[in-house]
């Protein structure tokens, strides 16, 4: 029977760290989205080392798609996160 309890308690172990890696992912492509599709291109137009070609609802449409992105997959790291067992 113990050796039952211990299985169980290393199982949940596993499944708890593949739930954190798998929030871990997620914060970190947001991170990614962000920078790339959002800081970037702000920077360079405030630097301005490039000028888009695009016109200002393209960049704001696309400002606005991956601050959405971001803030969608901090989501469900903290979702992730929140399904954690005891």
């Amino acid at each position: 029977m113990r050796r039952m309890e211990a299985g169980t308690a290393v199982n949940q172990t596993v499944r708890n760290e593949r739930k954190k890696l798998l929030a871990t992912w997620y914060n970190n492509f947001s991170i990614a989205v962000l920078v790339a599709g959002f800081l970037t291109p702000f920077w360079t137009i405030i630097y301005g080392t490039s000028q888009p070609q695009s016109g200002d609802l393209t960049r704001v449409i696309g400002f606005g798609i991956c601050l959405v992105l971001g803030a969608l997959l901090r989501y469900l790291a903290h979702r992730t996160l929140g399904g954690l067992e005891e």
